[in-house]
C-alpha cells in the first residue's frame, strides 16, 4: 500500500495506488519540479536482487516501470543502495550483489536514459543514505570503510570530494536516512538525530540534534517538509516531528512529540503552503 500524510490535519490515508506487490524493498525520492515520486525497489520475492525504477505520479494515482537496466551504463540487481535526486536525475550509489559495490549511476528522467559516473571513492559501500543539494549529491555514512565520512558528487565535473567526517562520538552512520532542510542535512536511524551545514563544507562537522524514542531499529522513513522533519519508526512506532531551527514564532528547538492532534491546534489549514 501507499500512505499520504496530511500535514494541516495530521492525519494519514492510504492511496488507492496498487505497487506490484512483489516489490519488497526499496528507496523513494521525489522530484519537485515533476511533481513525481520514484522509487527503487532492489529486492522482489521470487527474484531477489533488483533494479526496477518505478514512478508515481499523485495527480493520477498511477505507477509506470520505467526503463529496466539490462546491462551497463545501468545499475546491476542491487541490495542496499543509496538512491538519490538532484534537478531531473537519480542516482543510485553502492550496493550489495555478492559483494560491496562501489558504482555510482545517473538516470536522467527527462531522456529517460541511464549512464555510469565516477565510482564512489571509498569502496564498495552498502547501507549509506544520500540527498541533492545545491547541484551535487551528498553522501553520509554506509558500511564498511566509509561510515564516517562524508562525500559529495559533483555532476559537472564528475568528481567526489570528501566534506566531513563524523565525530567519533556519534553513531556509526549506517541503516538511516537522510534529508535536507535549506542548507542543512539531517540524517536519522530512527533513535538518534545529527545534522551538517552543507554552506560550511569542506570543514564541517556533524552535530547531534536529539535522540528520539520511536522503536525504530534503522532505516526510518525520514523526510523534511515545510521546514519540519518527519520520523516514521517501524512497529506502529508512529509520526514523530522536530523544530530544527525554532518555530516561525521564533521559539527554540522542541523536543520530538507525536504529530497528531497538535498539528491541527497549532497551525490550522491556512499553514500549509499552496502546491
Amino acid at each position: 500500500t501507499m500512505e499520504e500524510y496530511d500535514f494541516v490535519h495530521g492525519s494519514w490515508r492510504t492511496l488507492p495506488a496498487v505497487f506490484p506487490r512483489r516489490y519488497v524493498k526499496g528507496t523513494s525520492v521525489a522530484v519537485q519540479s515533476q511533481g513525481l515520486v520514484y522509487h527503487f525497489a532492489n529486492f522482489a520475492y521470487g527474484q531477489g536482487n533488483t533494479n526496477a525504477v518505478f514512478a508515481f505520479d499523485p495527480e493520477t494515482l498511477a505507477w509506470e516501470r520505467l526503463p529496466v537496466a539490462t546491462a551497463l551504463p545501468g545499475p546491476m540487481p542491487y541490495d542496499t543502495v543509496a538512491f538519490a535526486a538532484e534537478e531531473t536525475d537519480l542516482y543510485v550509489i553502492g550496493g550489495y550483489s555478492g559483494s560491496n559495490q562501489d558504482g555510482v549511476h545517473k538516470y536522467d528522467t527527462v531522456a529517460r536514459a541511464w549512464s555510469q559516473v565516477a565510482s564512489f571513492p571509498d569502496g564498495g559501500v552498502i547501507w549509506g543514505s544520500a540527498v541533492g543539494w545545491g547541484g551535487k549529491v551528498i553522501h553520509t555514512g554506509g558500511v564498511p570503510n566509509s561510515a564516517r565520512k562524508t562525500w559529495a558528487y559533483d555532476p559537472p565535473t564528475d568528481t567526489w570530494t570528501h566534506i566531513a567526517d563524523v565525530p567519533a562520538s556519534l553513531d556509526q552512520h549506517d541503516r538511516g536516512r537522510a534529508a535536507v532542510i535549506g542548507d542543512t542535512m539531517y540524517w536519522s536511524n530512527g533513535k538518534v538525530v545529527h545534522s551538517l551545514d552543507l554552506a560550511q563544507t569542506p570543514g564541517g562537522e556533524w552535530e547531534s540534534v536529539g535522540g528520539v524514542s520511536i522503536g525504530a531499529t534503522g532505516y526510518p522513513g525520514f523526510a523534511a517538509a515545510y521546514g519540519r522533519l518527519y520520523v516514521l519508526g517501524s512497529a506502529g512506532a508512529g509520526l514523530h516531528r522536530h523544530y530544527p531551527g525554532g518555530t516561525k514564532q521564533g521559539r527554540g528547538k522542541r523536543p520530538w512529540e507525536e504529530d497528531e492532534e497538535a498539528i491541527q491546534a497549532e497551525e490550522g489549514a491556512a499553514s500549509r503552503p499552496e502546491a
